[in-house]
């Protein structure tokens, strides 16, 4: 039986279709409608589901999930927060720390390059680590999208290469050879579906998204972990 993950801030699925690709199954919390997700979801608030443990009455965390994934709002955090709705909700990063590092099971938290998060070394015996688009050959040339990412358990850093690839300003479609900028209400949806690989996603899931190629790299590490925690 595949390995259950639950992806707390879901969104539309970023995250949850990189670990599905690395073996998981994926069950996504959110306190918004998600109709778009393309796994299994429940709609709940992520902070109550982590302060006692069930995701509703007949669905406990421990017990039933092997590992958790949560992207906290990003808005306070981000380099263009003065564009962004959102504000006020940058404490449910720290907080989600704080509960995680309290929890059993092995965890990834992720945000916004300008977030507190350590962006690699260690911090409360936990990994941190930077993705980029870059790093990935089916993103190069395509998007840049850094995020920054904690983790319980070890995950390799890549080589964060030079960006070489001019950024396409905001508003107007990418030109040959640019990277395409998933912010506010770029141009050209159906370009930036192909390019974040999220077909099913319409423009703002897409600005809110990372790429699935980032928790495929994490998630395969994350089966790893479980796997020599299992045979120990």
């Amino acid at each position: 039986m595949k390995p259950r993950l639950l992806d707390l801030f879901s969104g539309a699925g970023g995250a949850a279709a990189g670990y599905h690709r690395a073996g998981f199954e994926v069950v996504g919390v959110d306190i918004d409608p998600k109709p778009n997700y393309p796994y299994e979801f429940r709609q709940a608030d992520a902070i109550q589901v982590l302060r006692t443990g069930w995701v509703n009455e007949h669905l406990p965390v421990v017990g039933f999930f092997d590992a958790i994934h949560a992207s906290p709002p990003c808005q306070d955090h981000s380099a263009t927060k003065t564009l962004a709705e959102g504000h006020g909700t940058g404490w449910m990063l720290a907080e989600t720390l704080e509960l995680l590092r309290g929890f059993p099971l092995p965890w990834v938290v992720e945000n916004v390059a300008d977030s507190p998060l350590p962006h690699q070394g260690d911090l409360f015996g936990s990994n941190g680590l930077t993705l980029c688009g870059c790093m990935f050959p089916e993103l190069r040339g395509l998007l840049y999208e850094d995020r920054v990412f904690e983790t319980s358990f070890p995950v390799p850093q890549p080589d964060h290469a030079l960006h070489r690839w001019s950024q396409t300003k905001m508003g107007r479609p990418p030109k040959p050879g640019e990277c395409m900028q998933l912010t506010g209400h770029f141009s050209d949806v159906a370009e930036g579906r192909r390019r974040m690989q999220a077909p099913w996603m319409n423009r703002d899931e897409l600005a809110q998204a990372i790429p699935p190629a980032f928790t495929e790299w994490i998630g395969t590490f994350l089966f790893e972990h479980l796997t020599s925690e299992a045979a120990a």
